[in-house]
């Protein structure tokens, strides 16, 4: 069955809420505070699969094993692959 519009508008509304959640935490907590991977992919505005393609190309970010089966990002990891994936910018604005 097709999503609604209306059901489109909340499931849309809740994942913003959830990314805002995330943004908060990244600013409020210390550098040792380690995001759980759909937190992190939810920081980064990317899907799940997006994320996890990313993580198996090995340009994703330091993984923080944190359990058998559970994964996560640290805020350090996170600022470091940010600055790794930075580039100037061009003088053609691009």
């Amino acid at each position: 069955m097709a999503e609604t519009a209306d059901q489109r508008k909340r499931r849309l509304a809740k994942k913003k809420h959830e990314r805002e959640q995330v943004r908060q935490r990244l600013v409020a907590e210390d550098d040792d505070a380690v995001f759980s991977f759909d937190e992190w992919c939810a920081l980064v505005s990317i899907s799940r699969r997006q994320g996890r393609d990313l993580l198996a190309s090995g340009d994703g970010p330091v993984v923080t094993q944190i359990s058998p089966r559970r994964i996560g990002i640290s805020r350090v990891a996170h600022r470091e692959w940010l600055k790794r994936r930075a580039r100037p910018r061009t003088n053609d604005g691009k």
